[in-house]
């Protein structure tokens, strides 16, 4: 049924008669219809299908929540999915592949439910499994520059949308921060090649340009809402002998284009903590705030 909506054998009117369907029919808790949905997406990454998903998952919490558990249970697993007998190098690295891909599809749609904020998100959140099996599926990927830009991106909003929430997994996020700094390290001479060719649109300096982007999306995330304690890390981590060059090539740069934040007084970690899990704002609030702390004028502009 769904994979009528991309044949482009049928008529446009006719594909688009069973869209409208299919949206309607969204509008239900139908758990059946949304399994076989998450499938289709899985095997054809169809926009058609995404768009199905998201009406699903914006219909209400009940719907939100279905999604989630779904996406907890049979998209954050993925390693039953792949059998793991045959240890040949070309077997391991198609099923890496094949885990990297189906780990980007799965933050692809829980990137879709956080931006949706349906009433009861905090709830929806913190009673399931879905953020330590979030941080447990980019560990096993943490290799692959496109998971770090997807996780990096992932937990700069959940990190706007729900402080509060997160406060358990600050320490984690904070080390996919570290783990991107290092990536970007590692390719700083076309980093900096990149800052000065702007027009350059090879895959391999946008995949890279992207990375770097998210990284600052997370920066200025964590630097707005945690400050005492991501500087804290930071430093702990960063002034080891082996990092001070990703310290000082990558980090302090970030650094010298925000200001002061005027939290960083406190300089008490556990209080600033439970300040953040009693925080109920807005995200848009947490924006702000970054907003005003940046000093990159394009950081924040709705493009």
């Amino acid at each position: 049924m769904f994979a009528v909506l991309d044949n482009t054998r049928v008529s446009a009117s006719t594909r688009q008669d069973l869209l409208q369907s299919l949206l309607r029919e969204c509008q239900q808790p139908n758990q059946p219809l949304l399994n076989q949905l998450i499938e289709y997406y899985f095997h054809t990454e169809s926009p058609n299908a995404l768009l199905l998903i998201r009406q699903y998952n914006d219909t209400g919490k009940e719907q939100s929540k279905i999604l989630i558990e779904h996406l907890n249970t049979q998209g954050l697993k993925p390693s039953n999915r792949h059998s793991t007998s045959n240890f040949n190098s070309e077997s391991c690295s198609n099923d890496e592949q094949e885990r990297v891909a189906h780990t980007m599809k799965v933050f692809r749609m829980l990137c879709l439910i956080i931006h949706s904020q349906v009433p009861g998100l905090p709830t929806l959140i913190k009673d399931s499994l879905v953020l330590p099996n979030c941080l447990n599926a980019i560990t096993k990927c943490k290799d692959d520059p496109n998971i770090l830009a997807q996780a990096c991106y992932f937990f700069a909003a959940l990190t706007a949308i729900l402080p509060g929430e997160i406060v358990q997994q600050t320490e984690s996020i904070i080390n996919i921060f570290k783990a991107t700094c290092k990536y970007l390290y590692k390719n700083i001479a076309l980093l900096r090649q990149l800052s000065i060719q702007t027009t350059s649109h090879s895959l391999e300096n946008v995949q890279l340009w992207i990375i770097n982007q998210s990284a600052h999306a997370l920066f200025y995330t964590l630097y707005t809402v945690y400050p005492c304690n991501f500087l804290y890390h930071i430093q702990r981590e960063f002034q080891r002998n082996e990092n001070l060059d990703v310290f000082e090539h990558i980090f302090i740069p970030m650094f010298q284009r925000v200001r002061f934040n005027a939290r960083l007084i406190d300089s008490d970690r556990k209080r600033e903590l439970d300040k953040v899990k009693r925080l109920r704002q807005h995200s848009s609030n947490t924006i702000f705030d970054a907003r005003k702390l940046s000093l990159d004028p394009l950081f924040g502009r709705e493009s």
